[in-house]
């Protein structure tokens, strides 16, 4: 063979020779992309250019890739050299074919070429190979805080069964206020006219607001329970306890019963009385499960009118406040309205009733109280609850007008008349009802899917003709 033919042949041998090379390098390199996964996706992420990265998006530091591959695959290797775009340890460097200077067969360019040579020092790039440093980065962990988020919203909270505050169960301490100077009772036009009330004896009247004392606390009692109302008071009054089955003694009318009385020889009547200042205690076993109301007999006329009433609520015998009486029509809420209106010309200093009460003309017309826009400013009295539940409201009328209760449309069931079940239940629901002074009704009602509803109480001349007056409230579902 010639020496061209030499030469040429050898030169294809390198070639050849070279290529093997480069394939085995490049298969190499292929191996060490695909096992290193998400770690390259680091490194080109680092290697961004400046104008792409953002302050809060800057390169760990190299200690830090150290920590973490250390406490997370404590057998592998870190490499000390350090990438020049993101100081990272470069991914198999040591591997590219730049070493085959390296004399190991002098004069023959092929020999270099030997995959054992340049694979020696590709040895520091087998750590990367393991892969281990990629998966954790692979775990998603950051991703876990966006995954909190897709949690439910909390559940509404429930709502209070009972939407007024009361004095009991078994043991109410009342106060009479003075009827010299009695308390102002802010009403809607700014107007602050005289009332007498009966209040806690932290001063407070009806839902605890010491503002607020016509009409008087709410007294509970649990039935078949010994149940005791002390009143005490600096003027004669007596707790008349209206519509409960109590005796004769504890009745409170005052000739007839105990009271607090200013007159001389109260000792020696039957039963005795207590002296002004002095406390006395009415005490009965609590009747049926229902709706009742109380009131001072003294002078009844000119006290009522002057604020001193209030409701008593007996619960079934285990206290249940979900239920009418025991087995009786459950309720999701409860309201009480107090229906009654005011004849501000009463309350300017009138001590007796007399020639100032012969006429009884009333110009505001209340719901607990309170009248105009205050009353749907009132929780205790402007009906919230959720579409479809259950709403029970006892209505009691200590006034003098008749009262015609509408639900603007909204369908309800009278269930209870006077403290007592309805032995036949009205076959057809009611839209409007009239209460007389001295009644009390429990009427139940399911809450409307939506929206809001006015709710009226017209208060009729003593006849039923004519409309005197009107309250306003408001039924709203949640």
């Amino acid at each position: 063979m010639t020496d061209y033919q030499n030469e040429q042949t050898t030169k294809t041998t390198v070639a050849e020779d070279d290529k093997a090379i480069q394939d085995i390098l490049d298969i190499s390199k292929r191996a060490y992309l695909l096992t290193t996964g998400s770690l390259i996706t680091a490194l080109v992420g680092c290697a961004q250019s400046t104008d792409e990265t953002t302050e809060t998006n800057q390169p760990e530091k190299p200690e830090e890739h150290t920590t973490y591959v250390a406490s997370n695959s404590p057998d592998d290797t870190v490499s000390s050299q350090v990438c020049p775009m993101c100081d990272m340890p470069p991914p198999g460097t040591p591997g590219m074919p730049g070493t085959p200077g390296t004399p190991g067969t002098p004069g023959t360019p092929g020999t270099p070429g030997t995959p054992g040579t340049p694979g020696t020092p590709g040895t520091p790039g087998t750590p990367p190979v393991t892969g281990s440093p990629g998966t954790p980065p692979a775990t998603g962990a950051p991703g876990t805080p966006p995954a909190t988020g897709a949690q439910p919203p909390p559940a509404t909270l429930p709502l209070a069964t009972q939407t007024f505050s009361v004095v009991g169960p078994t043991f109410a301490s009342l106060v009479a206020s003075n009827m010299m100077g009695g308390v102002a009772q802010t009403l809607s036009d700014g107007n602050a006219i005289q009332v007498w009330g009966i209040t806690s004896t932290n001063n407070e009247g009806f839902n605890s607001n010491p503002a607020r004392i016509a009409p008087g606390p709410v007294i509970e009692a649990l039935e078949g329970e010994l149940t005791t109302v002390a009143l005490r008071s600096m003027h004669p009054h007596t707790i008349h306890l209206h519509g409960l089955d109590v005796d004769q003694a504890n009745d409170g009318v005052p000739s007839t019963s105990g009271y607090v009385s200013g007159m001389m020889g109260s000792f020696f009547r039957s039963p005795p009385g207590v002296n002004l200042g002095s406390v006395f205690e009415y005490k009965f076993i609590a009747p049926h499960a229902g709706t009742y109301m109380y009131h001072c007999h003294v002078d009844t006329v000119l006290h009522m009118e002057m604020g001193m009433v209030g409701t008593v609520i007996v619960r079934p015998a285990d206290g249940d406040r979900s239920r009418l009486w025991a087995a009786g029509p459950s309720f999701d809420r409860e309201y009480i309205w107090h229906l009654h209106t005011f004849d501000s010309s009463w309350h300017n200093g009138i001590m007796t009733t007399g020639p100032n009460t012969l006429r009884y003309q009333p110009d505001y017309f209340l719901i607990n109280g309170l009248d105009g826009a205050d009353i749907l400013a009132d929780s205790a009295t402007a009906i919230e609850a959720q579409a479809d539940q259950r709403i029970a409201i006892r209505l009691t009328n200590p006034g003098y007008q008749p009262a015609v209760v509408s639900l603007g449309g909204i369908p309800f069931q009278v269930v209870a008349s006077d403290g007592r079940p309805l032995k036949t239940a009205f076959n057809t629901p009611f839209t409007e009802f009239l209460v007389t002074p001295g009644e009390r009704y429990d009427i139940l009602f399911s809450m409307p899917t939506s929206g809001m509803t006015t709710a009226t109480v017209n208060y009729l001349n003593i006849q039923g003709t004519q409309v005197l007056g009107t309250a306003v409230s408001s039924i709203t579902t949640l």
